[in-house]
């Protein structure tokens, strides 16, 4: 029985990712390198005084030093009307000290209206340079609490949500709003990427704030985060691919694992804030949002294939941690659908089930199929049934089918600005079919160790 099973099944993974594979390609090149017309005409949307208004809300926990320069940055989108709300847990003093002399911080007396439940205030600080400018010192109590006490203090009816290790577009959030712009009493929230490690390119906001230019050069990563930086850059790459193919097809969708997300504040209000349990705050809230039913929550999420900004490579040991967050998140993601199906139509229960097949499909059924068939292979080998020959052969089919996925993101990519080109781009191409095989491993451990937790976790509930 066992001898049957594992190379029919070895072969169904194949044949399951050869198909997806063929099919990714196919409407790459149907969709062409071609830049997909910008659903609102930018230069006259920045210089308007009607485009809607949003809160960026900046949590800030153990990054703090870079905090100035982020906030120089954010104050230089362009877009016609913002505020800045930055929300730290424990203000360190010599950060307050250069944010004060900066921008004439001083103490106010704040009166709002506390719709969320959050961890006390100690105090909150507006600019006198620039009014937009927010800084609220806090209890730390973790980044969903942060963005709860945001939400709380935000002013406008969109609320966006960065992380503080982002060198930002200056019209990236004008392009991100813009499906809000279009229909904004059906937009709950909108998704954008934030594309990692691009080729070395990246200039960051932790360069010494005293230097006073945006994006200087950031101290030189740690060595894991150089050997893996290319393999990030095209996951990044990658993500943007599965927003333009495949999300922006659907009325619905979930954010990507690197995102900034602008939300529709009433709705975050009326759902209770974001979750201090779940593993991705964000992508909890997005699933809350589709599940609640159109009579209690009107609209839809957007899934752009805008990119907001750019993040530094990553350390190996961080790479792993947040693809085991990632995973917890897609296991909970599961139970929070099942639990909400019995109570919302027929039609949401369909429309439900597309979105959490796409994300399951890319995030967790690929990956255990990849895992699967060189865990089959190997065991097989050892058993005596294939020959180690035919587990390289596995390998190589393996790594030359994800290699041809990535070159067709890299030419969908061709298509927007920073895209790489040159030298770098056939450096990517060179070296994508080595990803399976040095990179997928540690994804492959953290999204075994991750679903392995969250089993357990169900099993004792």
């Amino acid at each position: 029985m066992l001898h049957s099973f594992i190379p029919a099944s070895i072969f169904f993974a194949l044949i399951v990712l050869a198909g997806g594979a063929i099919v990714t390609v196919v409407q790459a090149l149907k969709a062409g390198a071609r830049r997909e017309e910008a659903s609102i005409v930018q230069e006259p949307v920045a210089a308007s005084r009607f485009t809607i208004p949003v809160s960026i809300l900046l949590p800030v926990d153990s990054n703090q030093d870079a905090l100035p320069q982020t906030v120089r940055m954010l104050l230089g989108l362009a877009y016609p009307e913002f505020e800045v709300i930055v929300v730290a847990g424990r203000l360190e003093g010599d950060v307050l000290d250069r944010l004060s002399t900066e921008w004439g911080l001083a103490a106010k007396e704040f009166f709002y209206r506390h719709s969320i439940e959050t961890e006390p205030v100690n105090r909150i600080y507006r600019a006198g340079v620039d009014s937009r400018l927010t800084v609220v010192d806090k209890a730390g109590a973790g980044r969903a609490d942060a963005l709860n006490c945001g939400v709380d203090l935000a002013r406008y009816r969109y609320v966006c949500t960065i992380p503080d290790d982002v060198e930002v577009e200056t019209d990236g959030l004008l392009r991100v709003m813009s499906p809000a712009l279009w229909d904004p009493a059906q937009v709950l929230a909108v998704s954008s990427h934030i594309e990692r490690a691009p080729c070395g390119r990246y200039r960051s906001p932790t360069a010494d704030a005293s230097a006073g230019q945006a994006g200087a050069e950031e101290p030189r990563p740690r060595l894991s985060a150089r050997l893996t930086a290319p393999y990030q850059y095209l996951g990044s790459i990658r993500s943007l691919m599965d927003s333009r193919l495949l999300w922006q097809g659907l009325r619905g969708g979930l954010g990507p694992t690197e995102h900034v997300i602008v939300w529709r504040r009433d709705a975050l209000v009326q759902l209770g804030g974001f979750s201090k349990t779940a593993a991705d705050p964000s992508l909890d809230m997005m699933v809350r949002l589709q599940s609640a039913g159109p009579e209690r929550m009107p609209g839809h999420v957007v899934r752009s294939a805008e990119v907001f900004g750019h993040a530094p490579p990553a350390p190996l040991g961080e790479i792993i941690r947040r693809a085991k967050e990632r995973q917890r998140a897609a296991a909970e993601t599961i139970v929070e659908t099942s639990r909400a199906r019995s109570s919302v139509a027929p039609n949401v229960r369909r429309q439900e089930g597309k979105i959490v097949a796409y994300f399951l499909t890319s995030e967790l059924i690929a990956p255990l199929l990849q895992g699967w068939a060189v865990a089959a292979m190997v065991l097989g080998a050892l058993i005596g049934w294939f020959s180690w020959y035919q587990v390289v052969l596995l390998l190589v089919f393996l790594s030359f089918g994800n290699a041809i996925v990535s070159s067709a993101a890299l030419f969908l990519r061709a298509a927007a600005p920073g895209a790489p080109e040159g030298r770098d781009l056939n450096r990517l191409l060179v070296i994508s079919p080595l990803e399976f095989i040095l990179y997928r491993p540690a994804l492959a451990y953290a999204r075994v160790t991750a679903l392995g937790s969250a089993i357990a976790r169900l099993v004792s509930d």
